[in-house]
């Protein structure tokens, strides 16, 4: 599965009455011109003038292979789908007039967008339980997303392949294919009735004290022990959770559900 992009598209056309002529038009070509050419039946064929790269499958067998392809196809509608719902909350009038709630409809979007560009260009890799990411026999996949690597490593662990049935393979990619696109595993939902949240309750690691023991703060500026922090755009299992349940916007109406 790859996707072809033209920049530029040759419409080769041959002409049934010259067998051995052949006719290129470009884009902008005088549509008289084109007219005048096209006198007898005509037989179209459109190639594709640059190649491009598609998402790789390494060390899987041919079932898995097939079913990764399947995966990476049900993602792209996938990909589709989420935006589609989110364009609707564009014109809610709570959501259209809160600045905060756009800018994480338009973050969440384009997050999207990446994902779909990153898929084009990934490499999945079926490993063992030898593997170092896999010697966690919880860990189901996980990604290699580090500047040096040209293309994108999704790993799949076998536990991917024992425990997951279709759909929740579905979810699961998703989830990892965030991660190329900077979101960070905060806060995992795996039962259904588990909504994205908006935010994160985090212990402040700022440093109160001096290796003396001296106070850094007065106390009356002190930082709280804990704070909250944003994750409604940024964290990769609402991803998964928007795959397999639709999209909900994260404190405005994913407690509802």
């Amino acid at each position: 599965m790859g996707k072809c992009l033209l920049p530029t598209l040759f419409l080769i056309l041959s002409i049934t009455a010259f067998a051995d002529e052949f006719y290129e038009f470009k884009k902008g070509d005088p549509i008289e011109h084109v007219l005048q050419v096209l006198q007898d039946p005509i037989e179209p064929v459109v190639y594709c003038t640059e190649e491009f790269e598609k998402f790789k499958v390494s060390n899987c067998d041919a079932e898995k292979s097939a079913i990764i392809f399947n995966l990476f196809d049900e993602n792209y509608k996938l990909i589709f789908k989420v935006d589609s719902q989110i364009q609707r909350y564009r014109d809610v009038p709570e959501v259209k007039s809160d600045p905060k709630r756009m800018k994480d409809l338009n973050k969440i979007s384009d997050t999207l967008r990446c994902m779909k560009d990153k898929m084009s260009n990934a490499q999945v890799t079926c490993q063992t339980n030898r593997s170092l990411g896999c010697l966690d026999k919880k860990r189901v996949a996980y990604v290699m997303n580090l500047p040096q690597f040209m293309r994108k490593n999704l790993n799949l662990c076998p536990r991917y392949w024992k425990e997951e049935d279709a759909h929740e393979r579905a979810g699961v990619m998703f989830h990892e294919i965030s991660h190329f696109c900077g979101t960070i595993d905060h806060q995992y939902y795996w039962k259904l009735n588990d909504a994205p949240n908006e935010k994160k309750l985090v212990k402040n690691s700022t440093r109160l004290t001096r290796p003396n023991g001296e106070p850094i703060y007065p106390d009356h500026l002190k930082p709280p022990a804990y704070y909250h922090e944003d994750i409604a755009c940024t964290n990769a299992d609402s991803y998964r959770y928007w795959a397999d349940n639709g999209f909900c916007l994260p404190g405005y109406d994913c407690a509802k559900r």
